[in-house]
């Protein structure tokens, strides 16, 4: 696949290839819901194959602290699950990516983390889950607090790291203008 100049080829993908296997701890092979290898050392070992097919960016499935491997039930908005690795070997993709001409774009999620998120078990917090349902909390996104929080978890992260971008999910129903203002806040922290 060639990539003619100028134009976006983006390559989605779950943390799943395992390069190092010294963070297989608790995993299990036979349920598909269990982390069962996977890591940021996979991703780097990928690296050569992704870039032969013409990819510019990757987008990966968020790489916080998740109780499921496919991060959709996140624990933290800031750290990272050490099942993948390090914050250190996560910045090595990146600048690995970044070397071969490919950005690595995050999910961020505003919406529908575990019943265990650090946020939902400060009980100062309480009056910031909206609802509950099928084991996930939506956040209450009118509430200006939970606005400034996400606002800062994501702006946090893109100045960490050197990603390409953030992808927010989980926005159905999320009110236009707060949409508005994270995405401005991300551009002013990192253009």
């Amino acid at each position: 696949m060639s990539n003619p100049k100028g134009s976006v080829q983006i390559y989605s993908l779950t943390v799943f290839f395992n390069g190092s296997g010294s963070n297989d701890f608790n995993t299990n092979m036979q349920d598909p819901t269990k982390f069962a290898g996977g890591d940021f050392a996979g991703l780097q070992d990928k690296l050569k194959f992704i870039g032969e097919m013409g990819f510019t960016i990757v987008s990966i499935d968020p790489i916080f602290a998740t109780e499921k491997y496919d991060g959709s039930m996140l624990t933290s908005y800031s750290t990272i699950e050490r099942h993948f690795g390090t914050s250190e070997e996560f910045q090595s993709v990146v600048e690995a990516y970044k070397a071969k001409n490919m950005a690595i774009m995050v999910d961020f999620p505003l919406n529908n983390v575990s019943l265990n998120h650090e946020w939902a078990k400060d009980p100062a917090k309480k009056n910031w889950i909206d609802s509950t349902s099928n084991g996930q909390i939506q956040w209450d996104l009118t509430n200006k607090h939970v606005q400034e929080a996400l606002i800062k978890s994501a702006s946090d992260f893109i100045s960490t790291y050197d990603i390409g971008g953030v992808r927010l999910t989980n926005i159905a129903d999320v009110d236009t203008e707060f949409i508005n203002t994270l995405i401005a806040a991300l551009k002013d922290t990192k253009k």
